[in-house]
């Protein structure tokens, strides 16, 4: 009995696959017998590797020369361990080097690209390589183990004069599939690796009609948009046509409230915890002031005339609401407290207001604290603005952040905070640290949408009259889903026409501060503030272009010696560097190119002739509709 039960184990623990592996091994080792099926698939250039320790066959063969540049070869794998059998397509070189794309934004561009494609595709999906780059044609594996005997028969059964059941018939079906799928694609795929002209294309539609994957119908007029604009309008006022032509350019994303303005008013419920709480971090200091978030609890107020109106601000999920009964004259309200993390910016020296300066007529007058100036231009932005009675803007824009004031005051009726400003926190902070964090991950899509915001930020100051005067990644907030936000208005400065209301300040940074912007003499630290206006931020716009798109700053200059190049934008003799070879690894080439040009425009010596604001919005977002219709 003891004998028999351990007979039943053994049985069980045997895998009849094993018995049949001879049958494998000799079919497999017999290569006369298989070239026999190979044969008959009738490629004129095919090579077979066996490999007797995995027991695989890999028939590769060339399934079409395209042109003189590039064919399609395609590997088949089969595993007879396994009993499955593995179909791949690649893109070659005429003399079968595979094709490698090993620009990381082209890579990415590719994977957007078939992230789309491969939904409508079912026998299979493309794909492209991290390491390699090497773009694949991928068609679902074939499990041979329940038909292996019909497979692998020398003598397949004849019907109609085709095989049926054979290995050669199988591999005929797999070879047919990627010939016509990769066939399909390789014009339009060569085309978005910048390894085929576009100028081609009307050539191709007539040649091959329906053989090929087309490019969309007038694919290249957001090109010529871009080029004809930079050539010809983009130092000239946009007319009202253009601007009803490209007016969806223009528009803004959805108000969350319509009560938002760029600042607001709130009201603590313990206005103690602001310069006492606990729990603040230290997120940045610089020569005037300290930036702090912590969290705190507040309502936002609306002033409506006389009437103050308290309007409960949007919720983010888990904070926690601290409800106060309030009491009114006429009804009893309830308050409603918010708990967030904001930030914090506070003047390092509260005595600012007593340093005195002295203006060229040798008057002395009291400097205003840095809060305080940048309070002021906040509120003028925060005002609507009407053109002809037209309501042009009503106080908000979504790419400026969001900035709160408290008009809370003591017992002896003086101003708690009036050298303390508050801001939203946003997620990512910075444009710099942005970009490190997801510098594996970021496309071209996402930073073109990034300086389209920013460009629409720019603008909004223009209308306004305000001029940044210190626009660099350092000052960019990016919030969630890439919502980028202009913020620091410290070096700010308002004017009407050619009057200045407001100075800004003299902290430029090189190489983002404009030519104008800095000091005429040079041991005196204050710029000839006549000489700035809205170009000036153009010309940092075009820096901060150049090097987010390029990785690389288009002026040479050591930052220990930044004096040589103040020298330089003093005399207008620095030199812009740029390779179109190393330009056009960054994305699809003709794209890259109309960048760079208009990124170069905007370093121009002269501000009147750096483009107008209006038109770098319009050529952002035609780089964005051609890479949405493109890839």
């Amino acid at each position: 009995m003891q004998k028999e039960d351990d007979m039943e184990i053994e049985f069980k623990l045997l895998d009849l696959n094993d018995v049949e592996e001879t049958d494998f091994e000799k079919f497999a080792l017999n290569r006369p017998q298989i070239e026999k099926h190979f044969e008959e698939l009738n490629f004129k250039h095919f090579d077979i590797t066996q490999n007797e320790e995995t027991k695989q066959w890999q028939l590769t063969i060339t399934l079409e020369q395209f042109s003189n540049k590039f064919l399609a070869l395609c590997t088949t794998t089969i595993n007879f361990l396994r009993k499955r059998i593995d179909c791949k397509s690649f893109i070659a070189k005429p003399d079968g080097q595979l094709i490698q794309v090993k620009e990381k934004y082209l890579q990415r561009l590719l994977a957007r690209y078939f992230c789309r494609i491969n939904n409508s595709l079912r026998f299979g999906c493309f794909c492209i390589e991290n390491e390699t780059g090497q773009i694949q044609l991928k068609l679902n594996s074939v499990m041979i183990q329940e038909h292996w005997t019909d497979l692998i028969c020398l003598y397949p059964i004849q019907t109609d004069g085709q095989n049926q059941g054979s290995l050669s018939s199988l591999l005929k079906v797999l070879h047919f599939t990627s010939h016509y799928a990769i066939g399909y694609h390789i014009y339009r795929l060569m085309h978005l690796i910048n390894k085929l002209s576009y100028k081609v294309f009307p050539f191709l539609e007539q040649k091959l009609q329906d053989q090929y994957r087309k490019i969309p119908p007038q694919f290249d007029i957001y090109l010529q948009r871009i080029n004809d604009i930079i050539q010809n309008k983009c130092t000239t006022p946009i007319t009202e046509e253009d601007t009803r032509l490209f007016q969806q350019h223009f528009n803004y994303a959805k108000q969350p409230n319509p009560s938002f303005k760029i600042m607001n008013s709130i009201q603590f419920s313990n206005p103690d915890q602001v310069d006492n709480g606990e729990g603040y971090e230290l997120i940045g200091e610089g020569g005037f002031s300290i930036v702090k978030k912590g969290q705190l609890a507040f309502t936002l107020v609306q002033n409506s005339g006389t009437n103050t109106q308290k309007v409960e601000t949007e919720e983010p999920t888990g904070v926690l609401k601290q409800i106060q009964p309030v009491n009114n004259s006429d009804q009893n309200e309830i308050q409603t407290f918010t708990k967030r993390t904001i930030v914090i910016k506070k003047d390092k020296d509260r005595e600012k207001d007593k340093v005195v300066q002295q203006n060229e007529k040798g008057e002395k007058k009291f400097l205003q604290s840095r809060i305080v100036q940048e309070k002021k231009i906040l509120e003028i932005l925060s005002q609507p603005l009407y053109d002809k009675q037209k309501l042009i803007f009503n106080g908000y824009c979504p790419y400026i952040a969001q900035f709160y004031k408290a008009d809370t005051v003591d017992k002896n009726n003086m101003p708690l905070f009036n050298e303390h400003l508050f801001m939203e926190f946003y997620q990512h902070t910075s444009l710099d640290n942005f970009r490190s964090k997801f510098q594996t991950t970021q496309s071209l899509n996402t930073r073109l949408y990034i300086l389209f915001q920013i460009a629409h930020a720019l603008r909004y100051l223009s209308y306004y009259g305000v001029i940044h005067n210190d626009l660099k990644p350092g000052n960019i907030l990016i919030a969630k889903h890439y919502n980028a936000k202009l913020t620091d208005f410290g070096e700010a400065m308002y004017k009407k026409g050619d009057q200045v209301l407001i100075q800004g300040g003299d902290g430029r940074t090189l190489p983002f501060a404009a030519p104008e912007s800095l000091p005429e003499e040079q041991n005196t630290s204050q710029s000839n503030q006549s000489k700035i206006d809205h170009k000036s931020d153009i010309f940092s716009f075009g820096i901060l272009m150049y090097e987010f798109l390029f990785e690389q700053y288009p002026i040479d200059f050591k930052k220990s010696n930044l004096s040589n190049l103040q020298e330089r934008y003093k005399f207008k003799t620095y030199q812009i560097r740029s390779n179109i070879d190393f330009i056009k690894t960054f994305g699809p080439k003709h794209l890259m190119k109309c960048l760079r040009n208009l990124a170069i425009k905007c370093l121009h010596p002269e501000p009147q002739n750096r483009p107008n604001i209006e038109w770098i919005i319009i050529c952002l977002k035609e780089g964005l509709m051609y890479l949405e219709k493109m890839y």
